[in-house]
């Protein structure tokens, strides 16, 4: 038996050791089951996730007191007495009780292998494949482990071969509210249910899901139950089949993980392996990019050498992919969208509880989703906004006296939409989450989604916002209280205050949000009763207030001219307008483009970016801003400072520095990249807006544009030789190449010539029919 080189080895990250700690395994998942392979060879540790394991239960947070203390805290808002204010809104209009409980680890199963030290192995995760292997050697002969979770058969496969027999001991453990033990001769249980202890701020506390996970042995030539573990006796190749489930929203555990391992063993393991990698390639082999050189070192060493050296172009199209792979399988065909971990969590009580943040994480999230041709992942995050609705409905109505929904800066798997946390009154998430759905239909086209789907919930949080709004003394409508996430200010008298009247990110959501729902109402995707609607949220548009710069020349992030506590905050929050959203571009609001790069500026000279997540942002909105160099440089920050070994995004804890792991800098760092290459906001496919120098040849393959169209770019020395359009609606076409590139021809894949019109601005127009190809060649 030889080693194998991965599938797609410059697609593949891999290590000369296994991991020593869990933010250096390397994650496997198919969308509801998750699991870290820590690749050690004669002692393997895969710790095991199933999406729905979240300790806590359905709760009734209503505050009694809010309705009746919310005029008061407005009015003093409003009075500018935040002092006053800002204990009335802490003390009585937070959810009671106001912390959530977290989502938990499943379970760590153990494979470990009899025998000598080995001689050397080698750890990999292929991304075009989503397999993890390690193989050693010992004494000459190799032994691999490939470990996936299948996407076509939702169970975790590990399959163990060899060119020699080995002696197996296979055991599951957790750390509380489980035990485990054999059934019959090849099947190992582990079962248990969440036990909540009672807490102050999280609630009386009681029992939680009940869940189990099944390991069936496969295929070994001698497999026998020792108490509470199996045995595989000299078997030079054998497969273990792992299930689990919860009772999360009503299913029998035991019965789902029987059905599903009964299913599975069906199957050889040629065949089981075949079949998840055609499901997972689907998808994950619509976008290739091609950046430079592969480097033929392990990943560990090419990351280290960031600071050094510099970020090497195809490190950074491993990074993309990666995101893509980490969507893929955090985010598809399962009933929760990717939480603040994806669904890779390795602990019991996880800082922020691995929960969904609303307030930017979730939301960034999803930005790769799709431009990087992967929109079947935003249909968990869909599904679960929707299930949101029922609650919201009753926090809007007993804690604000609002029709529509409201949903707050952090929930959970049940539901919560009061305010969670401190500083969590900020009844804007449902609002960020549409912009969402705008996206999808956008991208997509879809007039079903958009009417039967995404309009229902962005009309219901419309009608909330219209509810809530007030008028302010100068006739303007403000929302109050809110904040801005997490940032505060200092008022005229010298107090630090989080709570304020308007904000601007607040403003620019509620200006997405009522304009997206207009066009909806244009796009024919709603009855013709939303008249009184439509004029209502007319009207509430003409009288939000304007977005104003500030004494630095920065974009105001309050409503008044404040001094920032923090002007280096990790949150840069009121340029949500310039990016993700496009009400402020360089080309259409120059002035106030300036103003959000001044504010860039001002953050970073006060150390902003110092979390992944934050240092991503500042790529996709350096990138909006055509400069190149400065999104690089920033991309280069987050690899060589704000990721782990295995390439995870971190949000250092800010008391012990140690590395925390947050999947929103993965997933906002991949968006960031696509951002350099592809962006789509202006009614143009802008192409390479944002391309620096260290990626001056190359191509990209399958990125997906607003209008219905999808991508393909080669460029040399930073200039497009040729971009292919498909598109799937029709329609026409506007392409943005910038100078240097002198169009020869558009003609379509049977070669035929497509006449154009070009501008002054290098932007060029043609009509396309549904379905069609074009290619724009350069001379």
């Amino acid at each position: 038996m030889q080693p194998t080189k991965p599938e797609s080895s410059r697609r593949t990250i891999w290590y000369r050791e296994p991991a020593e700690t869990w933010v250096e395994a390397l994650p496997v998942g198919n969308g509801r089951i998750g699991a870290m392979v820590f690749g050690d060879p004669t002692d393997e540790r895969i710790q095991v996730n199933e999406e729905t394991l979240w300790a806590g239960s359905e709760t009734d947070r209503i505050n009694p007191d809010a309705r009746e203390n919310l005029e008061t805290a407005r009015e003093l808002l409003l009075d500018g007495e935040h002092e006053k204010a800002e204990p009335i809104v802490e003390e009585h209009l937070v959810g009671d009780p106001m912390r959530i409980r977290p989502y938990q680890s499943l379970a760590d199963l153990h494979v470990r292998h009899a025998g000598e030290p080995v001689d050397e192995s080698r750890r990999a995760l292929d991304l075009t494949t989503g397999i993890a292997r390690t193989e050693y050697e010992r004494d000459g002969a190799l032994t691999v482990r490939e470990q996936f979770v299948s996407t076509a058969d939702d169970v975790l496969v590990v399959r163990v071969s060899g060119d020699e027999p080995v002696s197996t001991t296979i055991s599951m453990t957790r750390q509380q509210d489980a035990r485990s033990g054999c059934r019959g001769e090849n099947e190992l249980v582990l079962r248990g249910q969440v036990i909540d202890l009672p807490d102050e701020e999280a609630g009386e506390g009681g029992r939680g899901v009940g869940f189990e996970a099944v390991v069936r042995v496969l295929d070994a030539d001698s497999v026998t139950a020792d108490g509470d573990r199996l045995r595989v006796e000299d078997s030079d190749e054998f497969t273990l089949l792992l299930a689990a489930e919860t009772t999360y929203d009503g299913r029998d555990p035991t019965d789902a993980c029987r059905d599903a391992l009964d299913v599975a063993s069906e199957y050889s393991y040629d065949d089981l392996r075949e079949r998840h990698v055609r499901e997972h390639r689907q998808l994950f082999d619509r976008v290739s990019i091609d950046l430079g050189e592969s480097d033929p070192r392990p990943t560990d060493e090419r990351l280290e050498a960031v600071e050094r050296d510099g970020l090497d172009p195809d490190l950074a199209a491993l990074y993309f992919q990666y995101g893509r792979y980490l969507l893929l399988t955090s985010s598809h065909d399962c009933r929760l969208p990717a939480n603040l971990q994806g669904i890779w969590n390795g602990e019991m009580e996880p800082e922020w509880e691995s929960d969904f943040h609303l307030n930017i994480n979730l939301q960034m999230n999803y930005w790769p989703a799709q431009v990087c041709n992967l929109s079947e992942c935003v249909d968990p995050l869909v599904s679960y906004l929707d299930d949101l609705r029922p609650s919201g409905r009753r926090t809007a109505r007993e804690h604000y006296g609002c029709d529509g929904f409201v949903v707050h800066h952090a929930t959970d798997a049940w539901g919560t939409t009061t305010p969670v946390w401190n500083g969590a009154v900020w009844p804007m998430g449902a609002a960020w989450l549409c912009r969402l759905l705008w996206d999808h239909y956008e991208f997509t086209g879809d007039e079903a989604f958009l009417e039967e789907q995404a309009y229902p919930i962005m009309r219901e949080s419309a009608v909330f916002l219209l509810d809530y709004l007030v008028e302010n003394d100068d006739g303007s409508l403000v929302t109050v209280p809110s904040n801005s996430p997490e940032n505060r200010f200092v008022t005229p008298s010298g107090y630090e205050s989080l709570y304020c009247v308007s904000p601007t990110l607040d403003v620019q959501l509620l200006r997405d949000l009522f304009e997206h729902c207009l066009e909806a109402m244009d796009a024919d995707a709603v009855p013709e009763s939303d008249d009184e609607l439509r004029a209502e949220l007319s009207d509430a548009l003409d009288r939000l207030p304007p977005l104003q710069t500030g004494r630095h020349g920065q974009l105001r992030e309050w409503l008044h001219e404040y001094e920032e506590a923090d002007p280096g905050h990790r949150h840069i929050s009121h340029l949500y307008g310039f990016y993700p959203s496009d009400q402020l571009t360089i080309r259409r609001t120059p002035e106030l483009a300036d103003a959000v790069r001044t504010s860039l500026e001002r953050r970073l000279e006060h150390g902003s970016g110092n979390t992944g997540w934050s240092r991503a942002w500042f790529v996709s909105q350096y990138a909006r801003l055509e400069e190149g160099t400065a999104a690089h440089e920033h991309l280069e920050e987050l690899l060589g400072t704000y990721t782990t070994a295995n390439l995870f995004g971190i949000h250092p804890d800010f008391e012990t520095g140690e590395p925390i792991f947050q999947i929103d800098g993965n997933f906002g760092g991949t968006a960031g990249i696509a951002e350099m290459l592809l962006q789509s906001h202006e009614g143009e496919l802008t192409i390479l807006p944002a391309l620096p120098e260290e990626w001056s040849s190359g191509t990209v393959e399958g990125l997906r544009a607003r209008g219905g169209f999808e991508v393909d770019v080669r460029w040399d020395d930073g200039v497009p030789e040729y971009v292919h359009v498909r598109s799937e609606d029709g329609g026409t076409c506007r392409v943005r190449t910038g100078e240097g590139a002198e169009l020869e021809r558009v003609e379509t894949v049977a070669g035929e010539i497509v006449s154009f019109d070009q501008d002054a601005d290098h932007v060029v127009a043609f009509e396309t029919a549904p379905e069609g190809e074009y290619r724009l060649q350069y001379r």
